[in-house]
């Protein structure tokens, strides 16, 4: 029965937001998963993780909360370094910053979405990280969705500030 609330919420919802997008705002809290439970959700196999993983919960304004998981990740850096200069995350940056890339999914209204962060600690206690959608599995309310999210302030045993948007075909 919540499925179809949430689905009949959300139909009436997202041709409002606009080119079909649907802003999203709430918050995001991961803990650590020391089963590292993101390598085997299937999606996720290959993923260059690290062995930083995390449960995660995002709640997301009038929406069903949303479960998943996200792990670090070692992936080339460019654009962020000096010209013709490469390197692996996670590294570090001149002025002190730390940069970190990840890999999340979640489940949200029947679909399994996928996606990339890029993760910047300043050292100084700001931390701010933007969220790619890479895919779905092609199944539920939000079947071949694109977005992207925003999130301000370490997530990591706390609640962090999110906000994005999630776009529908």
């Amino acid at each position: 029965m919540r499925h179809i609330a949430l689905s009949l919420a959300l139909a009436i919802v997202a041709p409002l937001a606009g080119a079909g997008c649907l802003p999203v705002l709430g918050t995001v809290r991961l803990t650590p998963d020391a089963a590292c439970g993101v390598a085997t959700v299937p999606g996720m196999e290959g993923q260059p993780f690290i062995g930083e993983c995390f449960k995660t919960v995002l709640s997301l304004g009038g929406l069903l909360p949303a479960y998943g998981y996200s792990g670090v990740t070692t992936e080339p850096l460019t654009g962020l370094l000096p010209p013709n200069a490469v390197a692996a995350s996670p590294a570090t940056l001149q002025g002190g910053r730390n940069v970190l890339t990840a890999r999340t999914t979640f489940s949200l209204g029947g679909t399994r979405f996928y996606a990339a962060e890029v993760v910047i600690d300043s050292g100084n206690g700001i931390v701010t990280e933007q969220s790619v959608i890479t895919g779905t599995d092609g199944k539920g309310l939000f079947r071949n969705a694109t977005g992207n999210f925003a999130i301000l302030g370490n997530s990591i045993n706390e609640t962090a500030q999110i906000r994005g948007q999630i776009c529908t075909p």
